[in-house]
């Protein structure tokens, strides 16, 4: 993996077979994560929402091993509710009956912080969803799903350092509010912030004025926060 092909790269197994070992495990748990959020109406098992919400709150801290292993164990046992019925019927995968079950998996999967199949069954839940051709869908939202990896990640060919000058109590109480909250229409307002604080990385600047996709684990935000 070069620079150049990070920047444009249309596959996100192939990121994160290159991520493996140079980036921390909370970044590629958010990631999968935020793939299951962007097909959150196919989680239509209320289970496999708490499950995915529940892991984002074990990475800050905030549930329990006892609750992540209880979101474990339902977002499990509603993934094999919702395959059952569609065991046997031609062509069920792509159906629109099947988003559910392929949604669940990547739930599944993401509380247990296993992200390798994330792409393959967010992408495939989300085609079950759209009037697309099946495999046209499954390939326009698995190349979706890169900018997203992007957005956690970064440049990891270019890291970057926070200068304390820049945290000031107004930066950080911004980039804290868009964490918590999901407040990505506040990033250009922390690109402002930053400015007058002194921050003239145009990586930064530039990340934070740009349309997104931003998701939690965003690398300026995270970079801001002194999360990893």
């Amino acid at each position: 993996m070069t620079e150049t092909k990070w920047l444009s790269c249309t596959d996100p197994k192939s990121m994160l077979r290159f991520l493996s070992g140079r980036t921390g495990g909370r970044k590629l748990r958010l990631f999968a994560c935020a793939c299951c959020r962007r097909i959150w109406p196919a989680l239509s098992d209320e289970r496999c929402r708490r499950a995915v919400a529940i892991r984002e709150g074990y990475e800050d801290g905030l549930a329990s091993e006892s609750d992540l292993a209880a979101a474990q164990d339902a977002a499990r046992a509603a993934r094999r509710e919702l395959r059952y019925p569609l065991r046997g019927v031609v062509d069920a995968g792509s159906l629109p009956e099947s988003a559910p079950a392929w949604a669940a998996g990547a739930a599944s999967n993401a509380v247990n912080g296993n992200y390798h199949p994330i792409p393959y069954l967010a992408a495939r839940a989300a085609a079950c969803l759209s009037n697309a051709p099946w495999q046209g869908a499954v390939a326009a939202e698995t190349r979706a799903l890169c900018p997203i990896l992007r957005d956690i990640v970064g440049n990891p060919f270019r890291p970057l350092l926070a200068d304390p000058v820049w945290l000031t109590s107004t930066v950080v109480a911004l980039a804290g509010a868009v964490y918590h909250d999901r407040a990505f229409d506040r990033l250009p307002i922390l690109a402002d912030a930053l400015e007058d604080a002194g921050c003239d990385s145009d990586d930064i600047l530039s990340h934070c004025r740009a349309d997104g996709p931003h998701v939690r684990g965003c690398w300026v935000v995270d970079l801001l926060l002194g999360k990893s």
